[in-house]
This record gives structure tokens, C-alpha cells and sequence, in this order.
């Protein structure tokens, strides 16, 4: 009875309330204040958000539109210290599996039956790299060749780097 008589005071309020609100004379709107820009704290830029169908479409890189999507690779980070390399450390004179020295912003390890020494790849979110090292044979057969092993110069940047799963491209062979 209750659950009724509630049911029949909302039905009247709401036929009720757009002709009360006819009679009411119209309250004018308030005037717009104006946003002063704080320069004192920076803002940051915000982007919109990318459509729902671009979302799960990898991203090429913008450099150049010859490139094939190999999907995500585990990428890693090694140094030349003896915790990263064991007993192939050499970090006064580090030097790959290619014989190339090894470079920081250059150098990259992959199973060369997958990308041969010399192949250029695009890392997301890392750039270009060469593929100059190899990581070990127990760690390639782990993940299915589908490992990559950036170089730093540095142990803590190595270690901050960590390990992250990343679309990788491939430069398309010229005709």
C-alpha cells in the first residue's frame, strides 16, 4: 500500500512540475566568468583519446612507410658489467657477437635466426637499433627467438629499462 501511494505522489510531481515551472518567470543566466590562465604552474598538454579501431592497430613508425610489423617482442637491457654479461663482461671495451663494438642507442641483441646480425629494426617507444649481439641460446629458446636485448652503458639504466613486451618493425628489403 505504501509502495503505491508513493508511486501516485511521484506521478503527480512529475506532471505537476512542468506546469508549475511555466508560471515561474525564467531566471536569466548567470554571466560567464573568465578563466585567467595560470602561468605560474604549468599545464600539461593533453592529447584526445585515439578512436576505439585505431587502438588495437599497431603504430608504424612515422620515419619511413617501408616497414613490416613483426608484433610484440620481450625486449631487455643488458650492460657490459659481469651481473649482465657473466664471463663475456667486458666493460672497458665492450664488444658484441658481430665483432662490432657495442654501442648505447645502437646496439641490440636477437636470435640471428630470426634477425640476422646487421638487420635494422624500430623498437616502439625506443627507436631504431641494429642488431649487433646475441642474446644467450638458453634465453632465445625460452622465448621462441622472440626476445630482444637492448645495450646501455650503464648497469642502473639497464636494470630501470627492465623487461617489457614492445611491437617491433622491421625495415622492408629493397626490390
Amino acid at each position: 500500500m505504501k509502495r503505491a501511494l508513493y508511486i501516485i505522489i511521484g506521478l503527480i510531481a512529475f506532471i505537476a512540475l512542468p506546469i508549475a515551472g511555466e508560471a515561474i518567470a525564467p531566471v536569466a543566466p548567470a554571466p560567464e566568468l573568465l578563466e585567467v590562465p595560470d602561468t605560474a604552474t604549468p599545464q600539461p598538454k593533453r592529447t584526445p583519446m585515439p578512436s576505439p579501431e585505431l587502438i588495437d592497430e599497431p603504430k608504424q613508425p612515422e620515419t619511413t612507410p617501408e616497414m613490416t610489423f613483426l608484433g610484440k617482442f620481450i625486449v631487455t637491457a643488458y650492460c657490459p658489467c659481469s651481473v649482465c654479461c657473466g664471463k663475456w663482461s667486458n666493460p672497458d671495451n665492450p664488444i658484441t657477437a658481430s665483432g662490432d663494438p657495442a654501442v648505447e642507442g645502437i646496439t641490440v641483441g636477437a636470435d640471428w635466426d630470426m634477425l640476422p646480425a646487421g638487420t635494422e629494426i624500430y623498437i616502439e617507444g625506443v627507436g631504431w637499433r641494429t642488431v649487433q649481439d646475441k642474446p644467450a641460446g638458453w634465453i632465445i629458446k625460452r622465448y621462441a627467438g622472440r626476445i630482444l636485448d637492448l645495450y646501455f652503458e650503464n648497469h642502473a639504466d639497464a636494470w630501470n629499462f627492465g623487461k617489457q613486451e614492445l611491437e617491433i618493425w622491421i625495415k622492408k628489403e629493397a626490390a
